[in-house]
């Protein structure tokens, strides 16, 4: 497979503004979401306005197989609101979004053997591609590329999240370097509703840049210097191992001195994992918590998690009272009165040299 770009018109992601907010800072966003240019019924402008009501800084419009939204978003950003080019690349066998692109790329995927052109495309226009939502109803169901991203954190943690994070771990383990992301998913209607758990922004992406425009979130998606939290203001989770951000490569040594900040989440858990599995697991003990402490490196990787204990019997009546009356709740296998573990906030990892 050969894949072709040079399509005319509403295929080409218009040049993004150079619109930028030159302040160094945490920014958050929602990485996947969509208008009535591909399965929603909104507006781009609807959307654009949903996104400033959430107080997010940055919005990735991954309509599905199109870059005609491009019309709109590619001259809409603002220093307040942020809009980075992307796509979602959407087969009857997996999805998976384009981030940064300049031009439409085919997504006419014969198989596996078609992955390393569809990367190749991506990486030479500086792009970056994430798998999505790698669970029922829509797996992943190729081969697995030599991707940049994973969507592990995909709508509600409850709709079925706990076994792409699994494999995520798997792909540490076996020494890939990956950075975990988040999307809402989210398809705007054709109206602006009210604030909820389940919508825009839920979850979202936070990262650190040196100042915030298109190019800088594709930058700070490709270093994983960032985390991915249940909302715009959900718990805010970052650490430094020998004082190396998240996303590093840290020189091999016998112990890490570990400086980590955690707010919004006390009385819940931070769990920390590596390639053996839990290594430590402590209670939060108030709402703007920083802790600093050694312990012996891992081999391959280390990451962060914010697990809700105390939060959880408020988290989980808050999802049964939002599904009431919505015919369409789907509880994704995920029981509601013996839940899995809610993941609040997951760290990128800092990885091992050998």
């Amino acid at each position: 497979m050969t894949l072709k770009c040079q399509l005319p018109g509403s295929h080409r992601a218009a040049n993004n503004t150079l619109a930028r907010r030159d302040a160094a800072g945490w920014y958050r966003g929602d990485l996947h979401c969509h208008t009535y240019h591909s399965d929603a019924k909104g507006a781009p402008e609807t959307l654009a306005e949903n996104a400033r009501r959430n107080g997010l800084d940055f919005l990735a419009v991954t309509d599905h197989n199109t870059t005609s939204q491009w019309q709109y978003f590619g001259s809409a950003s603002t220093p307040e609101l942020v809009f980075v080019p992307g796509m979602e690349i959407t087969t009857y066998r997996g999805h998976a979004n384009i981030f940064g692109l300049s031009e439409w790329i085919d997504f006419r995927l014969q198989g596996s053997h078609d992955l390393k052109a569809l990367v190749d495309e991506a990486h030479r226009q500086g792009a970056l591609l994430s798998i999505n939502h790698d669970k029922q109803p829509l797996p992943w169901d190729y081969d697995y590329p030599e991707m940049d991203c994973f969507e592990v954190y995909h709508g509600h943690w409850l709709n079925g999240n706990a076994g792409i994070l699994q494999t995520y771990d798997g792909f540490l383990a076996a020494g890939r370097r990956l950075s975990l992301i988040g999307g809402s998913d989210y398809h705007q209607p054709e109206e602006l509703k009210p604030l909820s758990l389940v919508g825009l922004g839920r979850p979202t992406t936070v990262l650190w840049l040196s100042h915030l425009a298109a190019a800088s979130v594709v930058d700070g998606l490709r270093s994983g210097h960032g985390y991915v939290t249940e909302s715009p203001t959900g718990p805010h989770l970052a650490f430094t191992a020998n004082g190396q951000p998240m996303g590093s490569l840290v020189p091999s040594a016998d112990e890490l001195i570990i400086e980590v900040e955690v707010t919004e989440a006390a009385g819940d858990r931070l769990t920390w994992i590596s390639e053996a599995g839990v290594v430590i697991d402590e209670i939060i003990p108030s709402d703007n918590w920083r802790h600093k402490f050694t312990i012996k490196a891992p081999k391959k990787f280390l990451r962060a998690e914010v697990v809700a204990d105390k939060s959880q019997d408020r988290l989980i009546a808050e999802l049964i009272d939002w599904g009431k009356g919505k015919t369409n709740f789907q509880r994704s296998q995920q029981s509601l009165t013996n839940p899995p573990p809610i993941r609040r906030a997951l760290s990128n990892p800092v990885y091992f040299s050998a």
